[in-house]
């Protein structure tokens, strides 16, 4: 079994336990002119799903796709990413930057500091996404926003991270303009394993040159 058959068959059951019913890729093709991954339908909902390897997704393939579906009324499209084995890591700088902020923020929830630890939680997600977008550079970083844009046209990260992403720059933006967030401790909580997770993307990235 490949990898993306076995990462498939785990969405399947994750989807079959929020009530989706598994139906044959190509019985889409009567509505798209392209066959998907995995295709479900709950009452009358269809949910494509895409499943790439990060790298492998072209963001304007991606894209395309993820419009044409969009069109159709009660279609949902979701690019999922298969995460990165630990087998093919390799050691770069930038990863134990990372992660010394995300434990950093740990200490800080310890000690009760849950809005100091999700703006430094932040920051590694930040410093993940811009080592993980295309053509990203560190000499004119960019705002928020279009960083978490540019990052899910590309495919770099999954519809449902754009989402939980979309959720915490709401968070980040009122911390960092001084206002207070209900449930900051849950906010963190819920951002690191992210963060965790796009640094171990960054670490089966190539070495760059």
């Amino acid at each position: 079994m490949t990898l993306e058959e076995e990462f498939a068959n785990e969405l399947v059951a994750q989807y079959g336990s929020e009530g989706w019913e598994l139906l044959k890729p190509d019985e889409a093709l009567s509505d798209l002119s392209f066959e998907p991954d995995l295709f479900f339908r709950r009452g009358d909902e269809h949910l494509v799903v895409e499943v790439k390897r990060l790298g492998f997704a072209s963001a304007r393939a991606i894209s395309a796709l993820r419009k044409e579906v969009a069109d159709i009324p009660n279609w949902h499209f979701e690019l999922k990413l298969i995460p990165p084995t630990r087998a093919v890591k390799a050691h770069r700088p930038m990863d134990d930057e990372i992660r010394r902020r995300i434990g950093v923020a740990q200490d800080l929830i310890n000690h009760g500091l849950n809005s100091e630890a999700f703006i430094l939680t932040w920051t590694a997600v930040e410093a993940a996404l811009r080592d993980l977008v295309e053509g990203s550079d560190d000499a004119r970083p960019e705002a928020s926003v279009d960083l978490l844009r540019r990052a899910y046209e590309q495919g770099t990260i999954s519809d449902a991270e754009q989402r939980q992403l979309q959720r915490g720059l709401q968070v980040r933006n009122r911390l960092f303009h001084g206002f207070a967030v209900d449930e900051p401790q849950r906010s963190v909580e819920e951002l690191m394993p992210l963060a965790l997770g796009l640094v171990d993307r960054v670490s089966a990235l190539p070495q760059r040159l």
